[in-house]
Order: structure tokens, then C-alpha cells, then sequence
């Protein structure tokens, strides 16, 4: 799913970022302060990825996922997940 989905998220965020390119007035003042502010959560973010290491979500193998037998379905109660 992931793979077929990638496609609509990117062309989503493309058109957000074109949006703003758009909707912006050319005279709108430049809010330094702000910018700053999201260069600094930026580094943070890239630094918290790092820390992540082949955790991350960049990891190029996924954590092996634990495969459930079609002989044992799970009950979902409302207090406890029980096989």
C-alpha cells in the first residue's frame, strides 16, 4: 500500500508548497524570527532521525512485522486483546 499511496503524498505536498508560492502577495514581509524558528526544529528533527539509526524511518529494511496464523484469529475485547 505504501508504494501506490506515495504517489498521492507527494503531488499533496507539491501542491501545498506551490499554494503558498501562489497565494502569497509579493510585498507580504519576510518573518525572520519564524524562519529561524523552523530551521532550529529542522536541525532538531534531522538529529532526532539520526538518533534513530536503522530504527529511523528511513531505515532501508523494516522491523520484521509478526505474522498472524489464519487458524488463530485475534478477539479484540473491550479490556484486553486476547488470541
Amino acid at each position: 500500500m505504501g508504494q501506490d499511496f506515495y504517489p498521492v503524498v507527494a503531488a499533496t505536498h507539491l501542491a501545498w508548497i506551490a499554494s503558498l508560492f501562489f497565494l502569497m502577495p509579493p510585498q507580504a514581509p519576510v518573518l525572520w524570527p519564524l524562519i529561524y524558528y523552523y530551521l532550529a526544529l529542522q536541525l532538531v528533527r534531522c538529529r532526532v532521525i539520526a538518533s534513530l539509526g536503522r530504527y529511523g524511518p528511513t531505515a532501508s529494511s523494516p522491523l520484521p512485522m509478526r505474522q498472524s496464523s489464519p487458524a488463530a484469529p485475534i478477539a479484540i475485547s473491550a479490556t484486553r486483546i486476547t488470541p
